[in-house]
C-alpha cells in the first residue's frame, strides 16, 4: 500500500513539475520582455535627447529613434508615430503606455505625452528624465546584486537539508532496517525500534523536502523579484534536486 502511494505521489509530483514549468516559462517570457523594455528605456531617452539637442522637434526626434535604433518596443513607437501623424494623439499615447507594460515605461510614456501636449523646455525635461532613469536603473541593479546573497543562502540551506536526509536514510535508517530485519534488539529496550515504520520515515523526509522546495522557491521570488510567481523557477529547480536525490537512494520508485 505504501509503495502504491509513493508511486502515485511520484507521478503527481512529476505532473505538477511540468505544469509549474509551463506556467513558469510563460511568466519568465513576460518578465523577460518587461526587463528588455526597462533596459532599453535609458537608450531611448538618450536618443531623443540628443536629437532634440540637434534642433529636431519631438516628432522628428521620435522618427529618427525608430529609424536608427533597434529597441524592443520599436513597433509600439511606430504605432505611436502613426497615431500622432493622423491626429489621434491622446489615444496613441494611452496605447503606447499600455504597450510599455512596466511601471517605468508607463511613467516615461506619461511624461512624453505631457511634454508633447503641454510643451516646455524639452532639453531640460529630457535631461532630468534621463538622469532619473539612469539612477533608478543603477539602484535596481544594486538591489538585485545585494539580494542575490539571500538566494544563495536559501539554496545552500536546502542542499544541506537534502544531504542530511540522504545521510540519515543511507546510514541511520538503514541500520534500523537491519535491526528490524534480523530482530536483534531486545523487546524491553528503551528505544523500541521494531515499532518504527521505516517507509513512513523515508516518505516524511521526502515530503519535507518538497515543502521546503516550495516555500524556499517562493521566498526567493518574493525577496529578489517582489513576486511569489517569480520564484516558480527556483521551486522547479529545488524539486528536481529533491526528486533526483531521493530517487538515487531508492526512496522514490517510478
Amino acid at each position: 500500500m505504501d509503495l502504491l502511494y509513493n508511486i502515485n505521489f511520484t507521478y503527481i509530483l512529476i505532473i505538477s513539475i511540468f505544469i509549474i514549468a509551463y506556467l513558469s516559462l510563460k511568466y519568465m517570457h513576460k518578465l523577460r520582455n518587461r526587463s528588455r523594455i526597462d533596459k532599453d528605456i535609458p537608450l531611448f531617452i538618450t536618443h531623443i535627447l540628443n536629437n532634440v539637442k540637434n534642433g529636431m522637434n519631438i516628432i522628428t526626434a521620435l522618427e529618427e529613434v525608430v529609424k536608427e535604433s533597434n529597441l524592443s518596443f520599436r513597433d509600439s513607437l511606430k504605432r505611436l508615430l502613426y497615431g500622432i501623424i493622423t491626429g489621434d494623439v491622446e489615444r496613441s499615447f494611452d496605447r503606447f503606455e499600455r504597450d510599455m507594460n512596466t511601471q517605468l515605461g508607463s511613467n516615461v510614456a506619461r511624461i512624453l505625452k505631457m511634454l508633447f501636449l503641454k510643451g516646455g523646455d524639452m532639453i531640460l525635461i529630457l535631461s532630468t528624465l534621463n538622469k532619473y532613469i539612469s539612477e533608478i536603473y543603477r539602484l535596481e541593479h544594486e538591489r538585485k546584486s545585494r539580494l542575490s546573497s539571500y538566494k544563495h543562502t536559501v539554496y545552500i540551506a536546502y542542499i544541506i537539508y537534502i544531504v542530511i536526509a540522504v545521510v540519515l536514510i543511507q546510514n541511520l535508517i538503514a541500520k534500523v532496517e537491519d535491526i528490524q530485519k534480523y530482530n536483534i534488539i531486545d523487546s524491553n529496550s528503551l528505544f523500541r525500534l521494531n515499532s518504527v515504520n521505516i517507509d513512513e520515515l523515508k516518505s516524511l523526509l521526502w515530503h519535507m523536502s518538497i515543502i521546503e522546495a516550495i516555500l524556499g522557491g517562493l521566498s526567493i521570488g518574493k525577496i529578489c523579484e517582489g513576486s511569489f510567481i517569480a520564484g516558480s523557477r527556483d521551486v522547479i529547480i529545488m524539486l528536481i534536486i529533491s526528486t533526483i536525490a531521493f530517487y538515487v537512494i531508492g526512496v522514490i520508485r517510478i
